[in-house]
């Protein structure tokens, strides 16, 4: 009977570990992650940029269980995505889609708030200047949601563009904040902070 009952308490225990895990999923997901990113980082030296393309691809099972229990989050994440697809499809119709009609985006610490006019101009000013825009990092480093329902994604980017004067690559990186609502049944932008540490656009 003792190896029976041996038997019994690690399955026992096995099955509360993966009981535990199964409620946790996202938390022992963000764990796994953060520990995979700084040990194959700076043990196996591996690119930054790939390690993040697996990582995502591994979190698939965590985003379809999280839109389903944080859809705010996923939803606002997914608007920031197509932004940043838009800038490197340079696709404005995607691009403005993604904002509100009464959109304000601020530049910096002591940049004047511009409106969505003034936002599309400076996308269209941006391709005119640059291309091959390629986005090797985007990670939400914050959410916040706030009581009237919207979201507050904060966001950490890198990009890689070429100057299309001199054919010179730039590395553009920068924090970002998104004010994220729904109107109309769609998520949208609709406050913008961004402040750069790179190239301006």
């Amino acid at each position: 009977m003792e190896p029976l009952l041996v038997t019994d308490f690690a399955k026992a225990l096995f099955g509360s570990i993966l009981s535990w895990i199964g409620n946790n999923e996202l938390f022992v997901g963000f764990v796994l992650g953060l520990f995979g990113n700084i040990w194959v980082s700076n043990v196996l030296q591996f690119p930054r940029s790939r390690l993040l393309q697996y990582l995502n691809w591994l979190a698939h099972p965590v985003r379809t269980i999280g839109s389903i229990v944080f859809p705010s989050f996923w939803q606002s994440r997914a608007v920031v995505k197509r932004i940043f697809t838009a800038w490197e499809r340079e696709d404005i119709s995607l691009y403005s889609s993604q904002w509100s009609d009464d959109a304000i985006q601020v530049t910096g610490f002591q940049g004047e708030p511009i409106v969505r006019g003034a936002i599309l101009d400076n996308f269209k000013k941006k391709m005119g200047l640059y291309e091959g825009n390629r986005t090797s990092i985007l990670i939400v480093t914050n959410f916040e949601r706030l009581p009237n329902g919207e979201v507050l994604l904060f966001i950490f980017y890198q990009s890689r563009l070429v100057r299309k004067s001199d054919r010179m690559p730039v590395i553009e990186e920068a924090n970002e904040i998104y004010r994220i609502a729904k109107k109309d049944k769609r998520w949208v932008v609709t406050h913008n902070f961004d402040h750069f540490k790179g190239v301006e656009k």
